[in-house]
């Protein structure tokens, strides 16, 4: 069989997503890549992706932050997945955000008020959970609560803690989605949403006692409560919401597309 002599031209990218992951893979597997073919095509491929725009942090690679300056407005986003992320907020002088990775450091990029985090040696793509099993990065990481915030979470999220209680959130997204998370929300301005893409399996959302919510889940749930309202297991979609939500002006509106196991919405 004729193996390729120059296999990263066949790409041409500057960052493999995970439908190019799973490609090098079939490759591997029909004999059309080595393994050292596959390994040299991953390493040209990140070391691509390290020459764009990134934050460096001192010579251990863990640290991370970036100056505040005029920027109103942040947002946050996970390019390749969260696991053992610990999320919190609270104002900070000087810096827009601070961080701190470990085991899996990752590539952190800011383009004004954006902080893109992509991991480089570690995702949810099936390549690396076959490659290196399932050790999770392990983050501290402190936004500004003086701006209001936008997350977004692409990948997956799993084993991780948000408190977002004192932090301005604008909106909160979750795609491929979240397992063992506990997020912690505070005094809404205006209707909120969060939402899951994904299904969700043991999460819990706290929020203050008077805040309104309505809870949506499509695609079934099991264990599912809602303050005092409690279901055991419902089919297709099911909305549950606070006595107090259709005449609140402030509320969360929390949608889960995938199904639900595990899932509690209560007060702090």
């Amino acid at each position: 069989m004729t193996h390729s002599t120059n296999p990263i031209n066949n790409l041409d990218i500057p960052a493999l997503t995970d439908d190019e992951m799973l490609d090098i893979l079939r490759r591997v597997q029909s004999g059309e890549l080595s393994v050292a073919q596959a390994e040299a095509l991953l390493g040209a491929a990140f070391d691509e992706h390290q020459k764009q725009r990134s934050l460096e942090g001192p010579p251990d690679g863990q640290n991370f932050s970036a100056p505040l300056g005029k920027i109103a407005n942040g947002k946050l986003v996970f390019e390749r997945g969260a696991a053992g992320l610990s999320l919190q907020a609270e104002v900070l002088p000087e810096q827009l955000f601070t961080a701190r990775f470990e085991r899996h450091i990752p590539v952190v990029r800011v383009n004004g008020g954006t902080v893109t985090v992509r991991y480089r040696d570690f995702g949810f793509g099936l390549l690396n959970w076959l490659r290196y099993g399932f050790n999770p990065p392990q983050s501290e990481m402190t936004l500004n609560a003086a701006v209001p915030w936008q997350i977004e979470i692409h990948g997956g999220m799993a084993q991780s803690y948000l408190d977002l209680r004192t932090i301005k959130l604008r909106r909160l997204t979750i795609h491929s989605g979240a397992s063992d998370i506990k997020l912690m929300l505070g005094q809404p301005n205006g209707g909120i949403k969060v939402e899951c893409h994904g299904g969700v399996h043991n999460l819990i959302i706290l929020r203050p006692a008077t805040v309104a919510a309505h809870l949506t889940v499509h695609g079934g749930a099991a264990n599912l409560t809602l303050d005092s309202q409690t279901l055991g297991a419902v089919g297709s979609m099911t909305s549950l919401e606070t006595s107090n939500f259709r005449e609140a002006s402030d509320y969360y509106a929390i949608t889960i597309h995938g199904g639900a196991h595990n899932f509690r919405v209560a007060t702090l």
